[in-house]
């Protein structure tokens, strides 16, 4: 009995290639949202095992969402040693990928101190830099991916829950035993970053929650 996702998008993007594996890029983007699906707390009454109702309890579910906007810019570029460098040897090889994404968003609900909260899952600020090398064999990849706060989920009396900032790495490594046979590993959150939560009361009042 939920909306589903509906929004209506403007995106426009430049892209400047200046190398055989180099280039430059900058895109602009909003999205206006009508209605989403996003978490929530609603007090639920059940029976007792005699059918009987003493009691209510927060119950968390799919609730609905409507009205929001995320906007922003992105900016990244992808650097090949190859194309500045007409011999560079093993190193030619080698490369960085990077963006950054900067994108303040809303939506209709409140915080507990009556201010707009962020739209969910959305952080204001991202940044990724990946290092990678590539032969006709072999094909490494070692990322760095870092996101500031997060809005998780609203609890009862409007009171937003956030994951803090945050960053990870990854890295990928695979080999071309031959044309049809690859051999590869993946490793995730290799750092082993844990991910810390907190409540917000107001601005500069909040709680660690785990």
């Amino acid at each position: 009995m939920l909306n589903p996702w509906r929004s209506t998008n403007f995106d426009g993007a430049i892209e400047y290639y200046f190398g055989r594996a180099s280039l430059f890029n900058i895109s602009a983007f909003k999205l206006k949202i009508d209605s989403f699906v996003t978490n929530g707390v609603t007090t639920g009454r059940f029976p007792d095992q005699d059918g009987v109702i003493r009691r209510t309890v927060n119950v968390t579910l799919p609730i609905q969402g409507d009205g929001g906007e995320v906007k922003g810019v992105e900016v990244g570029a992808k650097l090949a040693v190859s194309d500045f460098f007409d011999d560079a040897g093993f190193f030619s090889n080698f490369g960085v990928d990077t963006n950054y994404t900067y994108s303040p968003s809303k939506e209709s609900r409140t915080g507990l101190d009556g201010e707009e909260l962020p739209f969910q899952d959305n952080s204001k600020h991202q940044f990724n830099l990946i290092g990678w090398y590539q032969d006709a064999k072999l094909q490494a990849r070692v990322a760095y991916n870092y996101r500031t706060d997060r809005l998780a989920e609203v609890m009862s009396n409007n009171i937003p829950i956030y994951q803090k900032s945050t960053g990870y790495v990854d890295v990928n490594v695979s080999y071309n035993v031959r044309d049809n046979i690859t051999v590869y590993f993946n490793g995730s959150n290799v750092t082993s970053e844990i991910e810390d939560y907190y409540a917000r009361f107001a601005k500069g009042k909040t709680q660690y929650i785990r």
